[in-house]
């Protein structure tokens, strides 16, 4: 893909997270791009707390796990049914060759069972499944902490169940090794999960960073 240095350069529907101080985070979905501003979409909480000449903390990921930081200024805000922003256009854009991921700390049980790839028909099929129970103690979009009384090894897959926000979230992880050397502590790197999925887990996040 290649680098862009303007939101001039943006495109129709990406996605772009972003922070207000004294609110949280965010997440807004692009609408139009003109040649002196672009106008995006938001929840009704966000876009109501913001006023023209706010500044927020932004940033774009794009392919490859590459991601884009910049600042934004509010030109104005449509906020009925709409919800919609606008913002001047961002003429410097920070590079990144990773993704800054958004993590909260929490205490969310975590149950479980492990399965091997090669196995999978056996391990999702069997009638009674060993059930491991962890908690996930650092969460988000793309992976989670998670606390176990147990040995896990590393590279191994698990299968769980999450409940965040009111709805189960069914997750489909890799063993890696831990950020810390915690005891009875693993790295899961979910894998395969729908966008759905994970923009729940996102706005789970953004809620508890919620100011």
């Amino acid at each position: 893909m290649k680098k862009i240095s303007s939101t001039k350069e943006l495109n129709e529907n990406e996605v772009l997270r972003v922070y207000k101080q004294g609110f949280g985070y965010a997440v807004l979905r692009v609408v139009h791009i003109d040649d002196d501003f672009f106008s995006a979409r938001g929840d009704k909480p966000f876009v109501s707390a913001l006023k023209k000449k706010d500044r927020l903390e932004a940033y774009l990921w794009s392919e490859k796990l590459s991601a884009y930081e910049f600042e934004l200024e509010v030109l104005g805000t449509i906020d009925d049914d709409l919800h919609m922003v606008f913002f001047k256009h961002a003429d410097r854009m920070r590079f990144s060759r990773e993704r800054k991921c958004l993590t909260a700390d929490v205490h969310l049980p975590f149950s479980f069972f492990p399965f091997d790839i090669l196995h999978t028909r056996k391990a999702f099929t069997a009638t009674a499944v060993k059930k491991n129970r962890g908690v996930i103690v650092r969460i988000s979009d793309r992976e989670g902490v998670m606390r176990y009384d147990g040995s896990m090894t590393e590279g191994k897959f698990i299968k769980g169940r999450l409940k965040i926000l009111n709805e189960e979230i069914d997750i489909v992880a890799k063993i890696e090794p831990a950020p810390r050397a915690e005891e009875n502590t693993y790295m899961l790197k979910f894998i395969g999960m729908p966008e759905r999925e994970r923009e729940r887990i996102l706005e789970f996040v953004f809620n508890v960073y919620r100011e």
